[in-house]
């Protein structure tokens, strides 16, 4: 439990660490201090409690919204992805400490929250529950989960780099238009679900 910060000191203590892979995250803004706390400083204060081995490496994940959208800078959870990775590398700086920031794109997998979109949308499509949506002309680079891990283990098992900070935006490289991708996630779910996206009438096809 993380936020029995205690026990988990007693859980670790005497444990050599080889790596952290930070994937603490909070999206939703119940409160600015609880959103700094998990986004930010958790992290940090794991790492500075845990004991490190000579070759020890830090994972930090960092993320997008969206290349073609302009996000407010003022937009609480990506500020707090903005100061993961400014600290991040104060903290290379400081410590010559490993750390891989790795800047995800639209991450998709399987049992996704029904809080983030992608799960909110396939709930619907499953249930043939009537949706919905804005323009959806803008486009997003879906990235699998799998691809994601499939990098961390490479990072882990790497001996290419020695106490650097190294910053990846981990991507598949290919735009997809989000109408498109909502309407092939229909079609392959086989959902009877209607689907209105404002100012382009009602598509069910």
């Amino acid at each position: 439990d993380i936020n029995d910060f205690n026990l988990l000191k007693k859980k670790i203590k005497g444990t050599v660490f080889d790596i952290l892979i930070n994937t603490i995250v909070q999206y939703e803004v119940k409160d600015i201090s609880t959103l700094i706390e998990s986004n930010f400083y958790l992290g940090f204060k794991i790492y500075d409690t845990i004991n490190k081995s000579e070759n020890f490496k830090l994972i930090q994940f960092g993320s997008f919204y969206s290349k073609s959208i302009k996000i407010s800078q003022l937009d609480s959870y990506l500020l707090s992805k903005e100061s993961l990775m400014n600290y991040s590398k104060l903290l290379n700086f400081h410590q010559k400490t490993n750390i891989f920031y790795l800047q995800l794109e639209h991450l998709i997998g399987p049992d996704e929250s029904i809080k983030k979109f992608n799960g909110w949308l396939k709930h619907n499509l499953l249930n043939d529950v009537d949706i919905t949506l804005g323009s959806c002309n803008h486009y997003f680079d879906f990235i699998y989960i799998d691809d994601v891990i499939n990098l961390v283990d490479l990072l882990i098992n790497t001996t290419r780099f020695k106490n650097e900070f190294k910053f990846f935006e981990v991507g598949s490289g290919k735009a997809t238009l989000l109408k498109s991708f909502v309407l092939d996630l229909k079609q392959s779910l086989n959902s009877k679900s209607q689907i209105t996206f404002s100012g382009k009438g009602h598509l069910n096809e």
